[in-house]
């Protein structure tokens, strides 16, 4: 699936009669935050041959972390000089980008809070990566340079920024600004990750796992990493595993004996208070039964008014 990904826009690039206006003067320096995040791709040599060609461009180093069955890339904050910016630099790194998303399953889809800012003589430019299923596009804006943009200046140089315009052509852009951001944070989930429940605020629950499973919940950039292990009624010989299946009270029980022993599939849910599913995800226990202290982590969205980390026969 083709994926729309362009890079920063370089001064005095063309974004068309309605897109933001030109920053004035020369690129002093900018810096790139924010990770993009995405289900693991079948070719993981691909995976990390796109983050090699990121790395490449220039513009600070790009981490690759693969947790259960989903990736995320992470770009630090590293300020880089204005003249150390090179167009060829721009295209590795948003072609980097478009051969990562074009690695993903159709269906899938991405998510991103990448975010480049570059600081001018007197303007500030900032590109958002946002992503729309397997698409990102560059949301832009252009503003007067603050002190908060001068405190990640690589040389330590004091920039006056002059009034660029009037306090009430300010007020009206920055309110657009925010409806935009507000629309954009809505539609991608983003308000769920940033306000959702903290992590040590969940409730674990087990069903018929418990005993046979443990479970930990923490936080990951606005997502649950939850890590399941073997609890302490794991059965680490065939005996137990019979013994347990037979003492089954219900099916129910007799099944999730079997789920374990057999290292198949199961899903952890996360509910509200009322039980309605909020997100599910289905993992594969076959790692715990080859080592005693293996683990299998998969990540889950934050999300507003979940209070239980359930572990499920089913997605519910």
């Amino acid at each position: 699936m083709p994926a729309d990904v362009m890079p920063p826009p370089p001064p005095g690039g063309d974004h068309g009669p309605d897109g933001p206006r030109q920053p004035d003067g020369a690129l002093r320096f900018l810096w790139f935050d924010g990770l993009l995040e995405g289900p693991r791709p079948e070719d993981l040599g691909a995976l990390r041959r796109a983050v090699q060609r990121m790395n490449g461009a220039g513009f600070g180093e790009v981490a690759l972390s693969i947790e259960g069955g989903r990736f995320t890339i992470l770009m630090e904050g590293l300020s880089l000089p204005g003249k150390s910016v090179t167009e060829r630099g721009r295209t590795e790194l948003a072609q980097g980008l478009q051969d990562i998303v074009q690695l993903l399953p159709p269906g899938s889809s991405v998510e991103s809070t990448l975010r480049c800012t570059e600081v001018f003589e007197a303007d500030t430019r900032e590109t958002l990566f946002a992503a729309q299923g397997l698409l990102l596009k560059t949301v832009v804006r252009v503003r007067p340079v603050n002190e908060q943009d001068l405190e990640h200046d690589p040389g330590h140089r004091e920039i006056v920024a002059p009034l660029a315009m009037s306090r009430g052509r300010l007020v009206v852009l920055a309110s657009l600004f925010l409806v935009a951001v507000g629309l954009l944070a809505w539609q991608s989930g983003y308000l769920d990750r940033f306000f959702g429940t903290a992590a040590n605020e969940l409730d674990a629950e087990y069903g018929p796992f418990a005993g046979l499973l443990d479970m930990g919940v923490e936080p990951h950039f606005g997502r649950y990493r939850v890590t399941v292990t073997r609890g302490d009624g794991y059965p680490v010989t065939n005996a137990e595993a019979q013994q347990l299946e037979a003492d089954a009270a219900t099916p129910a029980d007799a099944t999730a004996v079997n789920i374990v022993t057999k290292g198949e599939e199961l899903w952890v849910r996360l509910e509200n208070k009322e039980g309605k599913v909020l997100v599910a995800r289905r993992i594969e226990l076959r790692k715990l039964i080859s080592a005693a202290d293996a683990k299998v982590v998969v990540m889950i969205d934050g999300k507003i008014g979940a209070t239980i980390v359930r572990l499920a026969l089913d997605e519910g």
